[in-house]
């Protein structure tokens, strides 16, 4: 299942909703569930939740970091084009401003989760 959030639609997904749109976010939630989508380690340390990098787009190259949870939900954390200048070229634990990012949407995330603010997708 896909779960998107109030917050990542107004926030992530709504600045390049002219290239990115709710069919790629499936498509590159099929591709994390096909073990498509490239884990990423250090940063975040839990037992309950792994983070991917998954490539998507057919009108732009972009990249999106998911969590997928022990009930295998998958939850789009950060969405963005590769040629945003701030993170698109580096969209790695190893960037501090992609760590912070991460930090204060799932933060965002949590409350809309709580608030029942979110879609779900089948996948």
């Amino acid at each position: 299942m896909l779960i998107i959030t109030r917050y990542i639609l107004k926030h992530e997904l709504a600045p390049i909703s002219r290239n990115i749109d709710l069919q790629d976010l499936l498509i590159g939630a099929q591709k994390v569930r096909g073990n498509l989508a490239v884990e990423l380690k250090g940063g975040f340390v839990s037992q309950s939740v792994k983070f991917f990098k998954v490539r998507i787009g057919k009108k732009a190259k972009a990249r999106m970091i998911v969590f997928l949870t022990t009930n295998n939900s998958i939850v789009p954390v950060v969405i963005k084009l590769k040629k945003d200048k701030k993170y698109g070229q580096n969209l790695s634990m190893n960037n501090e401003d992609v760590k912070n990012l991460i930090s204060r949407n799932l933060d965002s995330i949590h409350k809309d989760v709580e608030n029942g603010d979110f879609e779900s997708y089948e996948v």
